[in-house]
């Protein structure tokens, strides 16, 4: 006998079933084919104004809809009830290896004749649109996962190019076709099985949806995507436990309890077995531990008492509100691959690094630190990265919801996790007054002729020991009018009205430390530039006007009041502000030991540096370029060194982390590493010992320095 002999045979068993299946729903499918085109004729005819500005997708999917169910009551609900109400397909039961052979055709014949119903009342639709109506028909522009593909299409057009929605999502239907056969394996009536089935699919598919909505983070499936996934599996499971109630039920038993129990019993064992293993796996998923290897750390601060860390943390994907942080905030760089990845909410954690115990400050919902506490002062220098020193407060805030006027900031002062209070957007009473009074003060970089310190809070100069008294009651502050500070030598850089995204310098007039304002000349202000505080008088300005490489351009010294030009100058180097009054750092590229110098542009001298450890060393041929990252209060400032050849700046570029004390004229090398983080993100603290707390690998809280080669973890804790 030929191997292949009882797979021919079973073939032709099954064609054979197929065609008498396929016989005897006929005369319902005939109706079905003359009922649709009838059905859309009227329904354009009257209510075409209606239909015409809808998105072509939403009309897709109602005409798919619309053929499954006539389908379903018309054609499944029949397939297997018209067995049982004879009390079992005896013709079957008397073929040996008959069973399965007429069960797989009954399922091709209604997946292929649903297919075929769902593809016929698209075209059935356009033709009844074009035969009643002179109407466009719906074009509107789709939205969603296919708006890349379809765009402004057409119904019609959308149809010829194989871009239909509703076809597509008919694929996914067509398994939950399988729990109609399952309630006709059980009931003898097909009107009766076809509304037990729908409640079977609404059981079965409960759960799922549930999850899916609880804990979507788990399920790492979103919108559309998780949809389509719940549909195969529970159309595969309709599918398995059809087969088992036909098989195992009807194979030599005439009663319908045997069919039901058999059904039932594979139901209840699968949903059984993956609730216990859903649950096992949210139980794992919902604890975030410390040591987990799906940790990640979205954000990191550093309280004021240097033994607090303030995380942000959440495990694999991070969620917020059910949905990727990424997809909420319309970043493109990771969403698409984040709506089918798991994660867990975003928790906001205070890690003491003493005792090593861990407090959960906020579970669930999306948080991020904000400067909000600061405003009125871009405190610090260099603000449009935060604030990168151990903070004595944090704010946190939804940004998603920034700035609506249900938006809360919760405050909290760094050396416990109990939080100070919570209060609307822009709001103050004398408990933030107290907070963020000893906290800026702290802070303050400035201090006047007498040595005091001197900061500005909510828009307003205030001075060491003469702060103005906290508020007794809660007060909104009118945060877009107040004007945004950022300190600068002899005072602050001010500027009216809310911080535009522009580099463009608008409205500035400059604050001196005794509170008096001076007005800072039009001329300074230009989109391309590079602007350098010298004093409270003269600023160093270089424009991009020519061909030539900005840094290679000499300097404009200007009067801040009038915009006069008082000299220029070439630097012998590249050079940066660090905020020391009427100087520049300065490094000449040369091969050996980079020199560095405090030069003043005015007169030309320098104060040269200190190297402290190892110097950086440069290569024939090599630059060193400067940028500055932070500044402490104590006054050492955070430079980044780019060590580059000019041929080739971006391939082999070397960052070099710089500690500048410009009070003791020394410097010193804290990290040096190939060009591959985003420092500006990367950064977590400059500590008041000049050593770098830094987040490594989205997981790692690491202290650099404060001297080259020293490395320390400091989260997750390393072990004993």
């Amino acid at each position: 006998m030929s191997v292949f002999h009882p797979a021919a045979r079973f073939g032709c068993r099954t064609s054979a079933w197929a065609w008498k299946e396929l016989r005897e729903r006929m005369p319902v499918l005939v109706g079905i084919v003359i009922a649709i085109p009838l059905l859309y004729v009227m329904a354009v005819a009257l209510f075409a104004d209606d239909l015409s500005p809808l998105r072509a997708d939403h009309v897709e999917l109602g005409i798919a809809g619309m053929a499954l169910a006539l389908v379903w009551f018309g054609l499944a609900g029949d397939t297997m009830a018209a067995e049982v109400a004879g009390g079992g397909p005896h013709l079957a039961r008397r073929q040996a290896g008959a069973m399965l052979p007429l069960f797989l055709a009954k399922l091709v014949v209604l997946g292929g004749l649903a297919v075929s119903v769902a593809w016929y009342a698209q075209y059935a639709f356009v033709w009844a649109w074009h035969a009643t109506s002179s109407l466009p028909m719906p074009d509107v522009e789709s939205r969603g996962e296919y708006r890349w593909l379809v765009g402004e299409l057409a119904f019609d057009a959308r149809l010829a190019r194989g871009l239909n929605v509703g076809l597509a999502w008919s694929w996914v239907a067509i398994p939950l076709l399988s729990w109609v056969l399952v309630a006709g394996s059980w009931i003898a009536r097909s009107g009766a099985a076809s509304l037990a089935g729908l409640l079977l699919v609404g059981a079965v598919a409960g759960p799922f949806l549930l999850g899916m909505d609880v804990a979507p983070w788990l399920v790492g499936w979103f919108g559309e995507q998780g949809l389509r996934n719940i549909a195969y599996v529970v159309g595969g499971l309709g599918c398995v436990t059809a087969l088992v109630s036909w098989l195992v039920g009807w194979s030599r038993q005439r009663r319908v309890l045997v069919p039901a129990l058999a059904g039932g019993t594979v139901v209840l064992f699968v949903l059984g077995s993956m609730g216990a293993w859903a649950y096992a796996d949210w139980r794992t998923w919902s604890v975030i531990e410390p040591t987990d290897p799906e940790l990640r750390i979205q954000d990191a601060r550093v309280g004021a008492d240097g033994t607090s860390l303030w995380l942000v943390v959440h495990k694999g994907v991070a969620y917020a509100d059910g949905l990727p942080v990424e997809y909420l905030h319309g970043r493109p760089q990771g969403a698409e691959e984040a709506r089918s990845m798991r994660g867990t909410p975003i928790q906001m954690w205070r890690v003491d690094l003493t005792t090593r115990g861990i407090a959960v400050v906020a579970n669930g919902g999306e948080r991020q630190f904000v400067g909000e506490g600061l405003a009125g002062t871009r405190w610090g220098g260099w603000a449009h990265r935060g604030p990168r020193v151990p903070l004595p407060f944090v704010a946190l805030v939804a940004p998603r919801a920034m700035p609506a006027d249900s938006v809360t900031v919760e405050w909290y002062d760094t050396r416990t996790p109990q939080e100070v209070a919570v209060l609307p957007w822009g709001c103050r009473d004398g408990r933030i007054d107290r907070l963020l009074q000893a906290g800026l003060r702290d802070l303050a970089p400035q201090r006047d002729a007498d040595g005091r310190r001197v900061w500005i809070r909510d828009g307003e100069l205030e001075r060491e020991g003469s702060e103005r008294a906290p508020r007794n009651r809660v007060e909104q502050l009118e945060l877009e009018d107040l004007y945004r500070c950022e300190p600068v030598p002899g005072g602050w850089w001010r500027s009216g009205g809310p911080v535009e995204a522009t580099t463009r310098r608008g409205d500035l007039d400059f604050l001196h430390l005794d509170g008096s304002a001076s007005p800072i000349a039009t001329t300074v202000q230009h989109e391309r530039h590079s602007l350098s505080v010298l004093d409270a008088e003269h600023v160093a300005l270089r424009m991009s006007t020519s061909d030539e490489p900005r840094w290679m351009q000499p300097l404009q010294i200007l009067r801040t009041a009038t915009g006069e030009e008082v000299s220029r100058v070439r630097p012998p180097g590249l050079c940066a502000s660090v905020g020391v009054a009427a100087r520049l750092l300065l490094v000449r590229s040369q091969s050996g030991p980079a020199p560095l110098s405090l030069w003043s542009p005015g007169g030309g001298d320098e104060l040269p540096l200190r190297w402290q450890g190892l110097p950086l060393t440069l290569a024939e041929g090599e630059v060193c370029g400067l940028y500055t990252m932070q500044r402490h209060p104590q006054g050492h400032v955070l430079v980044k060194a780019f060590v580059y050849a000019p041929e080739d700046r971006r391939a082999g570029t070397v960052e070099v982390s710089l500690v500048v004390d410009p009070k003791a004229l020394t410097v010193r090398q804290v990290l040096a590493q190939a060009q591959s983080l985003d420092f500006s993100r990367e950064l977590v603290a400059l500590d008041a010992d000049g050593s770098l707390i830094m987040l490594e690998d989205d997981r790692r809280i690491v202290r650099h320095g404060p001297e080259l080669g020293q490395h320390e973890v400091l989260f997750p804790f390393p072990e004993k």
